[in-house]
């Protein structure tokens, strides 16, 4: 039974014996009763169509079926281990192996930003492998054995073609397991938006990725994004970045190249997301955008700014250059209400 069942029984029952709210009762009683009562559809003598659970009488009519809304179910997680995993870890280590229901918690969370943040339409389900590896060496090995070309460092990626994200357990220099679970709620994003949008811009793919690795909830389970400190120090360090229009204008195989060496980029691209989800009409600019690619919008954003931000690209770049020179201090923390 739904909440609102359960509430509308507790009131009822409540009402019984309290005849001063009656009406109140009456009321509820007669909301369930229409709520769960068949639509109709008919004519009236003008041609006009009408829908309803109450037609006229003697007037031809006919019953609508209503479709339930779809409701998605959450993410289809398959989580493996290398074989050489276990062979890697200590003998007396009985608790090296991931926390699956915190990972299941994590993805899912992602999702329901995705959904209730971004109101991206989802409600199909999407299977998930996550693919935990050793070590680097084995991380790397088990690429190259997937993958055409070269393998450049990275802590985590998403296969598309195999629908399969792959991590490996990170060293303490890295920032050790907790970077693992940050890694796998970055992945689940690109899963996500790669199964909503055949193109979607690279800045924009990272940026939103960067923030699910921060995504967690409060105590009153609102989401709340963390500020990157390691994006927010690399971006303080530069002399010198590139205006904002520049930066979305790059193509996606020209800036996942320049990204290789410093990754300059994805830092740059984190801290704009940021900034802009700290921001209410910033946050219509992030939703507006992600619905454009969504539809099949295949072109850079360089135009969309001026369509989607107040202000435009302009006032954008003003707005990343005034909290450039504020260095980045506030907010620390995103909270979704």
């Amino acid at each position: 039974m739904s909440n609102l069942g359960r509430k509308i029984l507790r009131i009822i029952y409540w009402n019984s014996c309290m005849c001063l709210r009656s009406a109140v009762a009456i009321a509820l009683i007669s909301l369930a009763a229409v709520a769960s009562a068949e639509i109709y559809r008919w004519t009236d003598a003008n041609g006009k169509v009408h829908f309803g659970d109450r037609p006229p009488p003697q007037v031809e009519k006919e019953t609508v079926e209503v479709e339930p809304t779809p409701v998605w179910r959450g993410f289809d997680i398959r989580l493996t281990y290398s074989d050489a995993f276990s062979q890697t870890l200590p003998s007396d280590d009985s608790v090296a192996l991931l926390d699956g229901e915190r990972i299941e918690q994590d993805v899912n969370r992602v999702y329901r930003f995705f959904d209730q943040i971004l109101f991206v339409d989802f409600y199909r389900k999407v299977p998930v492998s996550i693919h935990v590896l050793a070590n680097q060496r084995e991380y790397r090995q088990y690429l190259a054995s997937q993958v055409k070309g070269s393998v450049p460092p990275s802590l985590g990626v998403y296969l598309h073609d195999r629908h399969q994200i792959v991590v490996y357990l990170h060293p303490s220099r890295y920032g050790g397991v907790e970077s693992t679970y940050r890694t796998i709620k970055h992945e689940t994003s690109h899963a996500i938006l790669a199964s909503i949008a055949q193109r979607m811009p690279a800045w924009l793919n990272e940026g939103l990725a960067e923030q699910m690795e921060m995504l967690e909830y409060d105590d009153q389970q609102r989401f709340v994004i963390h500020q990157h400190g390691s994006n927010r120090q690399q971006i303080l360090a530069q002399r010198q970045l590139m205006p904002v229009r520049e930066f979305v204008e790059i193509n996606n195989m020209t800036w996942r190249r320049q990204n290789l060496d410093q990754a300059v980029h994805q830092a740059m691209a984190g801290q704009l997301v940021y900034l802009s989800l700290s921001k209410n009409y910033g946050r219509s600019f992030i939703t507006r955008l992600v619905q454009e690619y969504k539809r099949g919008y295949r072109q850079t954003a360089y135009y969309l700014l001026d369509e989607h931000y107040i202000g435009g690209g302009a006032a954008l770049n003003v707005h990343w250059q005034a909290w450039r020179s504020q260095r980045m201090t506030e907010p620390s923390r995103i909270v979704f209400n």
